[in-house]
């Protein structure tokens, strides 16, 4: 292949300079890697294009063909514009070949990278690569523990070292074999000429397309068919990678209708405080100020938990604790993250796409007065348990700095008993935090307990704590088992505490996992399980509202029934209603009604699907009218969000002066 690849540039470099027929051999090289990944991920996800037409498939390489031309374009861009102007000016860099070469080989090592992971991250996330991958870049260790304590990682790896060394390989013989000879001179005119047809491909290829009455090709175009893989197919890695690096703000409306329409839809009466969203709610009978022990279950989809018809068994303490509870089964998180899942059931705040709240300057300017300073003003004691690092995500600032008093996580436990990457097991954490709560109970005040799990989580080692024995066939449901299995074990040493009868239990995943991909937003990630449990205090039943992580905090309030400023965009789930539930991840936007989900994609490309039936064919041009409404609650909703938190009107409320 390389022989005859280099006896054509031979013919080639006859016409042209050595240098430019050089670029051009690897933009080839490069247009053909990019259809081999594409290719590559088509083979590995084959099935999820069984009921697609042929011609449409073929559609996705034709219109995926351009997006592989931004990016090689742009690839080559760089030298192209050094060499043309040492070409035309008549300057000679002997050096210049080698360290073209050494670009080439420096970039390859990103982009070939990139391109393998995006394997992986689709294989997880069901969508392309984003700069969501980077999310733990600001710790490499961990990111590099992770990538190789996963076996499954390994031949990804290989297979992208693999073609990296061939690629390399390819561009030394390349850079000897066109620039053996030296270069024939020509006159200015030629050279002129050269650089207005060379020039022009490129404006074309930077492009991706030849009409110039229509805008570059962008990532809407990708999604022309009504089949969500065959859309995905169509992308390009790299490009996907750097486009969602667009910094997204919603501009949906003017903030102040945007304002308006949340009041609406809240039923919040306006000019009551500095914060637009604020009210004030008191207590319809006597406050109960009881403990609260809040369970953040590591990746509890509804797909795997028997409470929603799955047979499988994984789950029967939970599925028998929710007959006992008040349990949301329509229940949505609000991103596929666990900092997401912490930020709304701490907050009462949806997580704005792309944005990493607990990290981000615009989530960290003033403390919410969300759940954990909202008790600790009542009295509460507050603290917090995980499994590993306390800073990851930046957690356990985060927390204190919002009315945790204390972070126990993987530097508080003893050595031996860390099990693998992510710290200590489920049962060893429940059972170290038993005491501790004890100490709590024994201050004579009422406790805020929270804890995050890890048993369920992607990729995570099996442990076997004293009387597990799983059941399940494979390892995935063997960890749904294990968490559950953790949560009985717990519950049943709980009980014999003496603050167990006073204390109401709230349990909710964090997020989902990957289960039901069928949407370029899967709802496998965002329906997540939610309860509300107390034995004495709290009566057994079943609402089927929509709900979010973004109501748990006034739920948990209201049935406390203490008074509280709800400066949040959450509501009490037993006295009010959602028409929709919304939700994001770091490249889209959802919404749910009772039986439609609308996805406002990223890349400015809407569709909605009958999500009950796992309907896969667009109707977004079907109902236009309550596409109207879900879009108009939703973006009306995440922009007096943005207004709240930008301006730093998310903590403590001044009441305004007549």
């Amino acid at each position: 292949m390389v022989v005859m690849v280099l006896k054509k540039m031979t013919e080639f470099r006859k016409v042209f300079p050595p240098w430019m027929a050089y670029l051009f051999w690897v933009f080839i090289a490069g247009m053909i890697l990019s259809t081999g990944f594409r290719v590559f991920l088509l083979l590995l996800h084959y099935d999820l294009v069984e009921t697609a037409p042929p011609s449409v498939i073929a559609l996705s390489f034709y219109h995926g063909f351009s997006f592989d031309l931004r990016v090689c374009s742009g690839l080559i861009l760089p030298p192209y514009l050094v060499w043309m102007f040492f070409w035309m000016t008549n300057l000679n860099v002997p050096k210049l070949p080698r360290i073209t070469t050494w670009y080439f080989i420096a970039m390859s090592f990103f982009i070939i990278g990139f391109s393998m992971a995006d394997f992986p991250y689709f294989d997880y996330y069901g969508s392309r690569l984003s700069n969501d991958i980077l999310t733990w870049s600001d710790k490499p260790g961990l990111m590099v523990e992770i990538l190789f304590a996963d076996l499954a990682f390994i031949p990804t790896i290989v297979i992208g070292f693999l073609i990296g060394f061939l690629y390399w390989y390819f561009l030394f013989r390349l850079e000897k074999s066109c620039f053996s000879d030296h270069p024939v001179r020509v006159s200015f005119k030629t050279r002129l000429s050269l650089f207005l047809l060379t020039f022009c491909g490129m404006f074309l290829g930077l492009r991706g397309n030849y009409d110039l009455t229509e805008k570059p090709m962008i990532t809407a175009q990708a999604f022309f068919s009504d089949f969500t893989f065959v859309n995905q197919l169509t992308l390009n890695a790299i490009f996907n990678l750097l486009d969602s690096y667009n910094v997204y703000e919603v501009n949906y409306t003017t903030d102040e209708i945007a304002i308006q329409k949340a009041q609406n839809y809240l039923n919040i009466k306006p000019g009551q405080y500095n914060s637009p969203i604020a009210r004030k709610v008191e207590p319809d009978s006597i406050p109960s100020p009881k403990n609260v022990v809040l369970i953040l279950m590591e990746s509890m989809t509804a797909y795997k938990v028997g409470s929603y018809g799955i047979t499988k068994g994984l789950t029967p303490f939970f599925d028998s604790l929710s007959a006992q509870s008040l349990f949301f089964p329509n229940t949505f998180s609000t991103g596929i993250h666990t900092r997401n899942g912490i930020y709304a059931t701490m907050t009462g705040y949806p997580t704005l796409r792309g944005n990493r709240p607990m990290m981000s300057s615009l989530g960290n300017g003033k403390p919410y007065i969300g759940l954990p300073n909202t008790l600790k003003e009542n009295g509460y004691s507050t603290v917090f348990f995980c499994t590993g690092k306390k800073d990851f995500d930046n957690m356990g600032g985060f927390l204190i700095f919002n009315g945790m008093e204390k972070v126990y996580s993987k530097a508080d436990y003893p050595e031996s008993e860390v099990f693998n990457k992510w710290g200590v097991t489920d049962y060893f954490m429940f059972n170290w935090a038993l005491p501790v709560i004890r100490d709590l109970h024994d201050k004579n005040k009422p406790f805020f307990a929270t804890f995050l799990t890890i048993s369920a989580h992607e990729k995570t080692d099996l442990a076997r704590p004293p009387g597990f024995e799983p059941k399940a066939d494979n390892l995935v449901d063997q960890r749904f088992e294990l968490a559950d299995w953790s949560l009985k074990d717990f519950f049943d040493k709980a009980s014999k505490e003496p603050w167990f009868k006073n204390t109401l239990f709230v349990l909710v995943a964090d997020h989902g996992y990957k289960v039901n991909q069928l949407y370029d937003l899967p709802l496998g990630y965002h329906h997540v399980p939610l309860l509300f449990y107390s034995p004495d205090y709290v009566k057994p039943q079943k609402l089927t509202n929509l709900a979010g992580q973004t109501d748990i905090f006034p739920t948990t309030m209201g049935i406390l029934n203490l008074p509280y400023i709800n400066n949040s965009m959450g509501i009490d789930l037993r006295k009010e209603t959602r028409p929709f539930m919304f939700f994001s991840s770091p490249t889209n936007t959802g919404c749910l009604s009772d039986s439609l989900y609308l996805i406002l994609g990223g890349s400015g490309k809407d569709f909605l699907f009958h999500y009950q039936v796992n309907e896969q064919k667009n109707r977004i041009d079907d109902y236009p009218e309550l596409v109207r409404q879900m879009k108009d609650y939703t973006l009306s909703m995440f922009q007096t969000t943005q207004f709240v938190v930008k301006n730093r009107l998310n903590g403590s409320v001044e009441e305004l002066k007549p």
